[in-house]
């Protein structure tokens, strides 16, 4: 299929380099088999430099884009009202939800081993967050984000030293917030959020991050 092609031709592209002419080009050839959907997606003011950074965003954490038709039903349900990227991106996450989750389900349980986040710490990283147009700008204050990288490293490590790889979960909300906050020192550990794991998978919980000095409040 033509929309097979060009996805997997985009998908071996660095997500920096994907450019609104290959965009372009995919929803072109797509038009050919689904002409109401790229039209309808067409018709969003914006509509292919909005899919460019969205599709970064998908590729640079790995999330394959072979589910095209998926993300631009998404893209046109939730562009019209929602104008923030990095929002829609989570929307569509949650859309292929089941096809991000696939690979971290033990097919013996039916579970993810997931480190969660302790409620409090979701709150504080929650009210840090703001909505821009550039995206979402947290101004998490710099102890806080300090204190979180250290504390989710260890209950992280612990996991590996134990043979677990495990899945940081956290709520759409503040997934891509945690997400930055570990790239750089644990660019392979994955961070879902709870809206991305379909009904039928259970969560093992192997972990808890809580911030020292919240718990000696």
């Amino acid at each position: 299929m033509v929309a097979t092609h060009l996805t997997e031709v985009i998908k071996r592209n660095a997500s920096e380099i994907l450019t609104r002419q290959d965009v372009q080009s995919m929803l072109d050839a797509l038009r050919k088999e689904y002409p109401s959907v790229v039209d309808e997606v067409l018709k969003i003011p914006g509509a292919v430099g909005e899919l460019q950074k969205i599709l970064q965003n998908l590729l640079r954490e790995g999330v394959r884009i072979r589910n095209i038709l998926i993300i631009l039903e998404t893209f046109a349900d939730y562009a019209g009202s929602v104008k923030n990227i990095d929002l829609l991106t989570e929307f569509i996450r949650q859309a292929l939800g089941k096809q991000i989750t696939a690979n971290f389900v033990d097919d013996t349980s039916a579970s993810i081993r997931g480190i969660i986040l302790d409620p409090e710490l979701e709150q504080v990283l929650a009210e840090s967050i703001h909505e821009k147009p550039e995206g979402l700008v947290s101004t998490l204050d710099p102890a806080i984000l300090h204190s979180f990288v250290s504390e989710a490293g260890e209950v992280i490590e612990d996991c590996l030293n134990k043979g677990i790889q495990p899945v940081v979960l956290a709520s759409q909300k503040i997934r891509r917030l945690v997400r930055e906050m570990l790239e750089r020192s644990f660019p392979s550990i994955p961070v879902l959020s709870y809206s991305e794991i379909p009904s039928k998978v259970s969560l093992d919980q192997v972990g808890i991050i809580r911030l020292k000095q919240m718990a000696e409040v």
